[in-house]
């Protein structure tokens, strides 16, 4: 579980500084302070817990639910900026009122991540001032994600490449997210029944009319694009 989790945290500070990277300079600075100030502010509650709080809440299936419903909540949001980048043509994006809320939308999973991050830090560095902890792992954060991100878009400078990069982190975050949230009391019964042959046909046959309607649409509206550009 513990291994789980930390491959989470890993996928999420990824997928955040993947984000950070069609963002300008200045907001990355500015999300980097909010997230720095967050573990600041944190630090009291931080310091209040356990091993023992921490390991009953990872195994505690209400908070495995809420911390499901976030992780499918913030990576359909970031889904929904990729897609709309790839389906956007022209040079500027965001151009839409909601392409530009998907665009400015940050990665809200990094807080509860830092959060975890840092009292597993408080728990690692005995015998040092949890106060001492808290500012190194604040100064830390706020050097390291406007760095990081600029990092990446010297190694990526294609926005292309950075927007599928950052489709593909967000579906291993859901991924994984959905894998570890998952409630072990819930037990599938096989049931002995004979195979419904109409069901099953009408159910393949409507995936493959949805398939060619599909198909056929496609074809339609790439023919009327070709032939408003001959006219044209």
């Amino acid at each position: 579980m513990e291994v789980m989790i930390d491959v989470l945290l890993m996928l999420i500070v990824l997928n955040g500084v993947l984000k950070l990277t069609f963002w300008p300079w200045w907001g990355r600075v500015v999300y980097a302070v909010v997230v720095a100030g967050f573990v600041l502010w944190s630090n009291s509650y931080a310091m209040l817990q356990s091993k023992e709080q921490i390991a009953t809440w990872i195994h505690d299936a209400k908070t495995m639910q809420s911390l499901a419903v976030l992780v499918t909540m913030d990576s359909t949001v970031c889904l929904s900026c990729c897609l709309a980048y790839l389906n956007h043509e022209g040079p500027v994006f965001p151009v839409t009122l909601m392409q530009r809320l998907l665009h400015a939308y940050p990665c809200f999973l990094m807080f509860p991540a830092v959060f975890y991050m840092q009292t597993q830090l408080l728990f690692t560095n005995v015998g040092v001032d949890f106060g001492t902890t808290a500012v190194m792992l604040a100064a830390g954060v706020a050097l390291l994600l406007p760095l990081a991100s600029a990092a990446v878009c010297r190694l990526l400078p294609q926005s292309e490449d950075r927007v599928e990069s950052h489709l593909l982190m967000t579906t291993l975050v859901c991924v994984v997210g959905l894998l570890l949230t998952q409630d072990g009391r819930i037990v599938y019964q096989a049931q002995e029944q004979s195979t419904d042959w109409l069901s099953l046909a009408l159910t393949s046959g409507l995936f493959v009319l949805l398939i060619a309607m599909g198909y056929i649409s496609h074809r339609v509206v790439s023919h009327l694009k070709n032939n408003k550009s001959v006219w044209n």
